[in-house]
């Protein structure tokens, strides 16, 4: 999609980039013991994303017409790597290679250590994000189980020439 842009999403246009997490939520819904309430699912560092602009950053690949994908990408307190923390592309856009062109892009933006984790039985992000981050080099893998007995697993790699 040769008119589509990859932007960090503007805080006025935050509203629409809520409506596009609802519909991620709700896919994880099925991996994850996530709850709508009255019809919403909530994400609690939602407003975040907008109030730490030196700690998290919200992208979206959009068209004029249309968002095609989103992210949201946070530096970790704990370890210090920028870590993926959601990623999502709208159903209508999958298997056109453009999430593998805005999840590499998104990547490139920052050098350093990262950290990528996808739900166990979500076997297509798995599968994804291992086409993606073998593309860019070397990762490792690693598998645990985490709240409420749901498997995960992770990979860690390096951006560029910045490791700590």
């Amino acid at each position: 999609m040769e008119d589509a842009v990859i932007e960090l999403v503007p805080e006025a246009e935050k509203p629409v980039l809520a409506r596009y997490l609802q519909f991620y939520l709700y896919e994880h819904a099925e991996f994850e013991d996530r709850k709508a309430v009255d019809g919403v699912f909530r994400y609690r560092w939602f407003d975040a994303y907008w109030r730490e602009p030196d700690r998290r950053w919200p992208f979206w690949m959009r068209t004029a017409e249309d968002v095609v994908a989103f992210a949201l990408v946070r530096l970790d307190d704990e370890d210090g790597r920028y870590e993926m923390a959601e990623f999502f592309v709208v159903n209508r856009y999958r298997g056109q290679g453009l999430g593998d062109r805005f999840a590499r892009d998104v990547l490139l933006r920052f050098d350093g250590e990262w950290k990528v984790s996808q739900v166990l039985h979500n076997k297509r992000a798995v599968a994804f994000w291992r086409r993606v981050i073998g593309g860019l080099g070397d990762y490792r893998e690693a598998k645990w189980t985490g709240g409420k007995g749901v498997a995960y697993v992770g990979q860690r790699f390096v951006i560029g020439g910045r490791q700590t």
